[in-house]
């Protein structure tokens, strides 16, 4: 009898944990934002592989810690209502990785890289070898050779949704469609977020991956209030600081600078208010703070955020700081046009020695923004 997907995960930190005796572990791993792609991704991922080959069960990871999962309000209501999985604690997070490496002395950790292309934040210490790829992003051209050794998935192709990329990748390997069953739900979640309700940014592997879902769906299924329901839950910002607003979907790059072997940290988070909104929810003071608390660490510090205006219109706002202004300068000259910015003054105290902008070009996410930095940064 095929298990559920929490009975699959269960299962993982049942028997297979505990009878485990072999050289290496595989694991599937989203990026370390941790949004509702990345986290469906790699679930469907290893519900999927067990399907296929039960005698070798990959262990999904969400690649944050365990405690930053309440941040994430959408992937709760997700995972709660899809899948009945109420607890995190069902779950594999980054330092359950770690915990096994560490309890399982000498064992490799073999990975497949969902919604990313290169290991990202911890992630990074903790694989031995990346076997596999799925992935929307630009190709960070990393070694392919134990890819081909394992006969992994090499796949990186321009989708509004990675799980769509996903969805695709396993009906053509399992045959039908049938299998998706147990998650269609689950994946149309994040394929539905990701493009707005198939408004936005929809590619030809989503509309594929969305005929998927219908296919194994009640005809009756109320997609639209589904998706409005994630959406609620996304934008619920309710009873979180700052600071964990900031961290609630946030990447680190390391960049390097004018091609001189200088590593430059960028830190770039996306948030779903305004900057106004902000200042006015916690103040300069806590704003200052927060800034402060990232960026001590940071060459620099970018927040996109993206939102309905009061008319309900689609806006983008980048805000950027760092100690170098010539750093800031090269981005802000290289992004200026690609992104079609526009100075705001008189929103941002000056005390705070940030520079914002409206985006003009509200097509353009962190997923097209980092590597327009990265090349700012190389020239």
């Amino acid at each position: 009898m095929t298990l559920s997907l929490i009975g699959y995960l269960k299962f993982l930190r049942g028997t297979y944990l505990r009878d485990f005796s072999g050289a290496s572990l595989t694991i599937v791993c989203g990026n370390q934002s941790a949004d509702l792609d990345s986290v469906v991704s790699s679930l469907a991922y290893a519900y999927l592989n067990y399907v296929k080959y039960p005698q070798i069960p990959i262990i999904p990871i969400i690649n944050i810690p365990k405690q930053d999962l309440k941040l994430r309000k959408d992937i709760i209501y997700v995972l709660n209502k899809t899948e009945n999985i109420a607890s995190e604690n069902d779950l594999f997070f980054i330092e359950d990785i770690q915990q096994l490496k560490s309890h399982f002395k000498g064992v490799n950790i073999e990975a497949i890289l969902v919604d990313h292309n290169k290991p990202q934040g911890q992630a990074n210490d903790i694989i031995d070898s990346v076997i596999g790829i799925i992935d929307h992003h630009e190709d960070m051209k990393i070694s392919r050779e134990n890819i081909k050794k394992f006969n992994g998935p090499d796949i990186i192709q321009v989708a509004g949704s990675c799980s769509s990329l996903v969805t695709n990748y396993w009906v053509k390997q399992l045959g039908n469609v049938d299998a998706l069953k147990p998650i269609s739900e689950l994946c149309l979640s994040a394929v539905l977020i990701d493009t707005a309700n198939m408004k936005f940014k929809v590619e030809t592997p989503d509309i594929e991956a969305l005929k998927v879902y219908k296919a194994t769906l009640p005809p009756t299924y109320g997609i639209e209030q589904f998706y409005t329901d994630i959406k609620k839950n996304k934008d619920n910002l309710d009873g979180l600081s700052l600071y964990d607003i900031v961290r609630k979907d946030y990447k680190e790059f390391n960049f390097e600078y004018k091609n001189k072997n200088v590593l430059l940290n960028v830190g770039i988070a996306a948030i779903v208010k305004p900057v106004p909104w902000l200042l006015t929810k916690f103040g300069i003071e806590d704003f200052q703070k927060t800034s402060s608390e990232f960026g001590k660490h940071l060459d620099v510090f970018i927040i996109l955020t993206s939102f309905n205006n009061s008319k309900g219109q689609y806006e983008r706002e980048f805000l950027i700081m760092g100690s170098k202004n010539e750093i800031l300068d090269q981005i802000q000259d290289k992004l200026a046009d690609k992104l079609e910015l526009r100075k705001v003054s008189n929103v941002v105290p000056a005390v705070l020695n940030v520079r914002l902008f409206n985006q003009l070009n509200t097509k353009a996410s962190r997923k097209q923004i980092a590597p327009y930095i990265e090349e700012a940064l190389c020239s």
